[in-house]
């Protein structure tokens, strides 16, 4: 997230035989606000420069996609995420989010041919970081 610890929750069961700490973080996904309707993609993701930027990158390889499941792709994505999505899906779909801390926005561009089923995701926002878990 862009604040780590913000949606943190923490227990400790306790129990005869000891105390168990658990801690409960949501996807950031999930925590993910929907940005206002009138953003421009394009014009929003050229303008980011310099060592706060981050963008990334990752390619996949699906088995080739027939008309109904690929026209859906933008509503599957939508019924998963926080996301606004950001003109039409063609072959590429622009989505957009604010991070819950900052309000910063995170682009998000998926770009898939249906007939050969390749495609590539790029993540990308100025003031982020990214970690694996």
């Amino acid at each position: 997230t862009d604040r780590d610890g913000v949606a943190l929750a923490k227990f400790d069961v306790k129990s005869d035989r000891g105390s168990t700490s658990i801690e409960i973080r949501p996807s950031i996904g999930e925590m993910l606000d929907t940005p206002p309707k009138n953003i421009d993609f394009d014009a929003a993701t050229s303008g980011f420069e310099g060592n706060k930027f981050l963008m990334i990158s990752v390619s996949f390889s699906l088995s080739p996609i027939d008309d109904e499941k690929f026209e859906s792709v933008p509503t599957k994505i939508l019924k998963h995420l926080y996301l606004r999505q950001i003109g039409e899906w063609p072959d590429k779909g622009c989505f957009v989010g604010k991070l819950p801390e900052s309000g910063d926005h995170v682009y998000i561009r998926i770009e898939c041919d249906k007939v050969t089923g390749s495609g590539k995701i790029t993540v990308c926002g100025n003031n982020a970081m990214a970690s694996n878990s």
